[in-house]
């Protein structure tokens, strides 16, 4: 008699032991949880967003933190574990956190559809001449990525208006002030709305790379989301390996 009325007051125990038990593995399965995401406005704009669409889409019980900061706020957030994963656009090495090539790609020129270079398979610096050109912020490594390229290419580098960020470049050439050479991500939103790109030449590459903290093991939700990012890549593009597990 004791012992089941003793069965009986810790009957509800066993629901809330498989209610732990179910949540726990639905964590590790990254179903459900937190994920904080912190990007540079390249990817943070562009690829990103594809990927956090689907990705909250599959986990709509999963909360996600989703910003966009410049480069060094970007690794501050993820060093100090503020944020899970970082995506940026690097191509300097970085001390602080763990970093895992995500794909390759070059530099584009943007520019109107009409526009007469839009018959061209590649654009030169030379092309550019006598062009409205609008320049990034020299002090950027995407900047002088640019000036570097245009140096190669046998051109001068005079842009008639110069902006920090390659989607401010962007934003002013759907406004019709002239042409821009930018990483594909930040031309990516505006190809919908009359513009096209054509490849810079001499290549200019870009690295796109994911960022996570040192010492600390992946959560099932960040392998997941960096999953989701490989798939939302577009088909043909380079795909590295990367290690088990990650």
């Amino acid at each position: 008699m004791e012992a089941r009325d003793l069965f009986e007051e810790i009957r509800p125990l066993f629901g809330i032991l498989r209610s732990f038990s179910t949540r726990a593995q639905n964590m590790r399965l990254g179903q459900i949880g937190r994920l904080r995401v912190i990007s540079t406005p390249p990817l943070g704009y562009s690829l990103g967003v594809r990927a956090l669409r689907s990705f909250h889409a599959a986990r709509p019980d999963v909360s996600v933190s989703y910003d966009v900061r410049r480069l060094e706020n970007v690794v501050d957030t993820v060093q100090t574990g503020l944020a899970d994963i970082g995506l940026v656009l690097n191509e300097e090495k970085l001390e602080t956190v763990n970093s895992e090539l995500l794909t390759r790609s070059q530099m584009v020129v943007l520019m109107p559809t009409n526009d007469p270079l839009a018959a061209e398979t590649s654009i030169t610096p030379k092309m550019l001449a006598g062009r409205s050109v609008i320049g990034i912020d020299q002090a950027s490594q995407l900047g002088r990525l640019v000036s570097r390229g245009f140096v190669q290419g046998g051109g001068s580098y005079r842009p008639s208006i110069e902006v920090r960020y390659c989607q401010t470049a962007a934003a002013l050439v759907a406004e019709g002030m002239g042409v821009t050479v930018v990483d594909p991500y930040s031309a990516e939103p505006y190809l919908c709305r009359g513009l096209v790109t054509r490849p810079f030449s001499p290549a200019c590459e870009v690295r796109a790379l994911i960022l996570t903290r040192k010492g600390v093991p992946h959560s099932g939700l960040l392998l997941n989301f960096v999953e989701e990012l490989r798939r939302q890549l577009p088909i043909g593009t380079p795909k590295p390996h990367h290690p088990p597990g990650y």
